[in-house]
Parts: C-alpha cells; structure tokens; sequence
C-alpha cells in the first residue's frame, strides 16, 4: 500500500514538472535587467566620387561616375554644387537624374537646397534607392545656367532610404560657414560646401573630410563629408570667400 501511494506521488510531481516545462515553452522569453537586447545595424555613409565640368551647361552630365558595391539596402546621394548666374532662388537644381542601365529620377532632400543671393553659389543634396550597378551616368538639370559645377557622390546602406533630416546654409562673405544637422540613434549623415575665390584645400570642423577638391575652370572651392553624431558642422574655406554654401542630410539605420 504504501509502495503504491509513493509511486501516485511520483506520478504526479511527474505531471505537474511536465506542465511546467510546457507552459514555459509557449511563454515569450523577456529580456530581464542585464540581459542583452536586439539593436539595429548602424546606417553607413561612404564617400564614392567626385566629378567636375566647365561647359557651362543647364543640365549637366557626367558619365561613368563610380556608386559603390551594389546592393539591397544602398541609396545613393548626390551632392550637386555649382558657380550659377542667378542668385537667391530656392531651389537651385531642378532634377537629377541617373542612368545605371535603366534610367531612374533622384528625389530632393527636404531643407538642403543652398543659394547665396550674390556672387551666385549653390549647392543641394538628392538621393534614391539603387540595388544594382557600380557605375552610372548622373545628369543635373539646374534652374537657370551655371558656370561650371561639380559633384560628390556617397552612398548609404540604411534600411530606411527616406533620409530624416536635412539643412542648409549659405554667406556672402565669409571665411567659415556653420550648420548643425541631427543625426538619428545608429544613423549617419553627408555635407557638401561650396565657395567662390578660393584656390586653398577647404577642411570641416565636426565632420569628417571626405575630398576637397576646386570646380573644373576656376578657383572654385568645394569639399564633401561625412560625420555620425549631431553637431553643427563648419566649412572653412581658409580665406574670406565671396560667397559659401553649406549642404546637410541625415538618414536612420
């Protein structure tokens, strides 16, 4: 008898151990104090190319401009900078278009288009989504004719292509230009300036100093970078420019 109560016991702490495990299986599991949590992969920007021209033309292009390693998650910006004949409009570049195989129509970054209102300098920041290519024909169609102008190609692996902010800035004389710019958690962001009578390598104060490189044709200066926390970025040209413009965007992981 007592051999048989012993073994009902076993059976049902058995039972009961059994319920447990269950129940713990079909529980989610909860990270407690301490314990690690998913984070998100960080965004990425990366300098590619820089092209240059002084023809003078409203719709610019330049051919077999390098974009980078294809793949899924890559925008590709352009940061288009140009010596214009008309100041003080809003939006300096009209369109941006790119030719890698197929052809495909960049979007404006809301709040970068920079124009100064005499000694006519722009610059602006476009961006889309290009899986495929590592080579491409990018064409910028300006508001009114240019001089001479240029480009800085980057790209970004983020998983959200829409960039999350973007600002701009512009001088008329000036030897430094400042604008802050909000980084996101795990983001990145790109700048581009841009000054008139400057022969003198241009350098960044709170970004990182991609190239910097003078427009085909004149002592134009430009310089292209990139940084990963929020900070007011300054363009300094190194001698009192005629005028300067300063171009920011950001993106999310």
């Amino acid at each position: 008898m007592g051999g048989s109560v012993k073994r009902l016991g076993l059976v049902a702490a058995s039972v009961a151990l059994l319920s447990l495990i269950s129940a713990q299986a079909q529980s989610p599991v909860l990270p407690g104090p301490g314990l690690p949590t998913s984070v998100a992969a960080s965004a990425t920007c990366t300098f590619q190319s820089f092209a240059t021209e002084a023809a003078g033309l409203s719709a610019a292009t330049f051919t077999s401009v390098g974009i980078g390693a294809a793949a899924s998650n890559r925008v590709v910006a352009v940061i288009p900078m140009g010596r214009i004949t008309t100041g003080g409009i809003s939006n300096p570049v009209t369109a941006v278009a790119f030719t890698v195989g197929a052809t495909a129509t960049l979007s404006q970054v809301s709040g970068a288009a920079a124009t100064t209102a005499a000694i006519e300098m722009a610059s602006d920041i476009w961006y889309a989504s290009v899986a495929a290519g590592t080579t491409a024909t990018i064409t910028v169609t300006w508001t009114t004719a240019n001089t001479r102008s240029a480009i800085y190609v980057y790209t970004i692996n983020t998983s959200t292509p829409t960039p999350a902010h973007g600002a701009e800035n512009t001088s008329s004389s000036a030897a430094t230009l400042a604008q802050s710019i909000t980084i996101p958690t795990n983001g990145c962001g790109i700048v581009g300036a841009a000054a008139q009578q400057t022969t003198n390598t241009m350098t960044f104060t709170n970004a990182t100093l991609d190239q910097s490189n003078e427009m085909s044709g004149a002592a134009n200066g430009t310089e292209g970078g990139h940084l990963t926390t929020t900070n007011s970025v300054t363009a300094n040209s190194n001698v009192t420019a005629n005028a300067m413009t300063i171009s920011l965007a950001s993106w999310s992981p």
